[in-house]
């Protein structure tokens, strides 16, 4: 049986040797005691009111089945002022890539705070060489479903009402995105498709920038009809909000059914390990494929990534690429979106929409109360 592990993103308390629930605790931002978490329900709203994310939660210690952590108390009897964040950006309006300063906690990061109170599903970890994952590794996976067969993309679940997927999976010529299939790791398994959740599509957005004659602004948001059911096989990933550069062999992570070897569609969910390409080695290694729809080569609003053998290829469009958080229990982050690629294989650099760059189309939409 599975073992679901109520996950934290939280900060020692000071390096002291592990507290029991109910002792008093204290981290740099506010004092509180220890509790499960099921027994902090005030913990959100807390922190919000602080103005501080999940990576400031102090944690105490451990049981057998989750963490216990450093329960504030009351946001109004706190001895901590607000801190903000060092995430700082201006709204524009949606399709413009994220600039600017405001000190304000992002919503992107509110929300992640309440995606890691949920149960996030832990599972044994494995070494990526394009192989199967495990069910349900991956629960924000989606498969996007069209009114022809000739099309195939994947998107990933951010939030109970949205998929973020690839811009040309949602602008594509005489077919349309009509719904998306969630909690499926492998389609030829009777018992994962029986117990499928499928959403019709109410709306879809993409940024006022994009263009089908481009490779730029390819991203997307796909609205469901109705909410998603979280579960552990269902269940949102948290967005990569850091805007500075990640370092160069950064170990990223793609999945998808896209094409395998074989020439075919895979029917099992598919991962490889990637490492990141800087921009400027990427360019170069690409100057010899030339494509109009690339007029200033790869730019500060993508990202690069490669791997002797392993590639992203068709079919797997509109994806996740991640970001490992915690290793241990298959924590990600959502850091790009599969755009598109020269060739499967080659060892030639794959091309992805940078998440972080486009934080304010998305929460501009998912979360526009903030």
């Amino acid at each position: 049986m599975m073992l679901v592990i109520i996950l934290f993103a939280c900060l020692a308390l000071g390096g002291a040797a592990q507290l029991e629930e109910n002792d008093a605790c204290e981290t740099e931002h506010y004092k509180g005691n220890c509790a499960a978490s099921r027994n902090c329900p005030q913990l959100p709203a807390s922190m919000n009111a602080m103005g501080l994310t999940s990576n400031d939660i102090g944690h105490c210690g451990f049981t057998v089945i989750e963490d216990i952590i450093c329960c504030p108390k009351s946001a109004v009897t706190s001895t901590t002022t607000a801190k903000p964040s060092d995430i700082t950006t201006t709204a524009p309006l949606p399709g413009n890539v994220s600039t600017g300063s405001r000190n304000l906690v992002r919503p992107a990061d509110r929300a992640c705070s309440k995606i890691e109170m949920g149960p996030i599903p832990s599972s044994i970890n494995h070494i990526i060489i394009c192989e199967d994952v495990a069910f349900p590794e991956y629960p924000h996976m989606a498969k996007i479903v069209y009114d022809v067969e000739d099309m195939a993309c994947g998107g990933t679940l951010i939030d109970k009402r949205f998929v973020l997927t690839a811009a040309h999976c949602i602008i594509t010529r005489d077919m349309k995105p009509i719904k998306v299939i969630l909690g499926v790791t492998d389609f030829n398994d009777t018992e994962q498709w029986q117990g499928r959740l499928e959403i019709d599509i109410k709306a879809t957005y993409v940024p006022q920038n994009y263009s089908s004659f481009s490779h730029y602004f390819d991203i997307g948001l796909i609205e469901l009809a109705s909410d998603a059911v979280f579960s552990v096989k269902v269940y949102p990933i948290c967005l990569h909000t850091d805007p500075t550069d990640l370092p160069e062999n950064t170990e990223i992570i793609v999945t998808g059914w896209g094409r395998t070897e074989s020439n075919s569609l895979s029917k099992h969910l598919m991962a490889a390990k990637l490492n990141l390409i800087p921009l400027p080695k990427c360019n170069e290694e690409l100057k010899n494929y030339f494509d109009r729809r690339l007029r200033h080569g790869i730019d500060e609003t993508q990202l690069c990534a490669l791997a002797p053998g392993k590639d992203a290829c068709w079919g797997d469009s509109g994806g996740p690429l991640h970001i490992i958080k915690d290793k241990a229990y298959n924590n990600y982050r959502l850091v790009g979106v599969v755009s598109f690629g020269i060739d499967c294989g080659k060892n030639v650099p794959g091309i992805y929409t940078s998440v972080p760059k486009f934080l304010d189309f998305i929460e501009s939409i998912v979360w526009p109360e903030g």
